[in-house]
């Protein structure tokens, strides 16, 4: 049996919800930078651990996904720096899984300093899951109900949809067309109709 159909027995009770997983993490000299802040790069690898002790504790290991030929490529990353770290602190970096279209799985990370209770950074994931060939595949049963009990559900991606910054309401986005109606697109030049001319003389 594979991590791909295995399930729980009939009438079993639910299992308890996904919580988000925590790591610790030390700033290592060779994860510095001359100025000898934490970095930025250095903060992929932390992503890595915490994504993979949550699939570890909530629904499968990696190696046993692999061994079912189900793979997690990144396909997308986002990381907001806060403030800086440096060499010696000691980090917590803490991961919640989310569905992610409909064959892939996304994480959200925020990473926090415990001696002072600095958030430093937050970030983002977002993984499809192929197989070997490299096709689209569906997401091994434990993880899809791992995903079922874990908070936020279904997480956004993207940008977010407008608000109106008087009312807070949503608004529509405004299409090129809209915006060659108001004046031209930015970036465009239009020239001046004559009547346009005409009102400035």
């Amino acid at each position: 049996m594979t991590a791909s159909d295995s399930a729980p027995p009939a009438g079993s009770p639910p299992a308890p919800a996904a919580s988000p997983t925590r790591v610790s993490i030390r700033v290592r000299y060779a994860e510095t930078d001359q100025m000898g802040v934490g970095y930025h790069g250095a903060y992929l690898p932390w992503l890595e651990v915490a994504r993979t002790r949550w699939l570890r504790e909530n629904a499968v290991s990696y190696p046993e996904l692999e061994a079912g030929g189900i793979h997690l490529p990144v396909i997308e990353v986002r990381c907001r720096y806060l403030q800086a770290t440096r060499y010696d602190d000691e980090l917590i970096v803490e991961a919640t899984a989310c569905r992610y279209r409909r064959s892939g799985i996304g994480f959200e990370y925020r990473v926090l300093r415990p001696a002072d209770g600095t958030l430093v950074a937050t970030a983002e994931t977002r993984h499809a899951a192929v197989g070997p060939d490299g096709r689209p595949r569906r997401l091994p049963v434990p993880v899809r109900n791992a995903l079922e009990r874990s908070v936020p559900d279904d997480a956004p991606v993207g940008r977010q949809q407008p608000v109106d910054k008087v009312t807070g309401a949503p608004r529509r986005a405004r299409r090129p067309a809209d915006k060659a109606r108001e004046g031209g697109i930015p970036g465009v030049f239009r020239p001046k109709r004559n009547d346009e001319r005409l009102g400035e003389a």
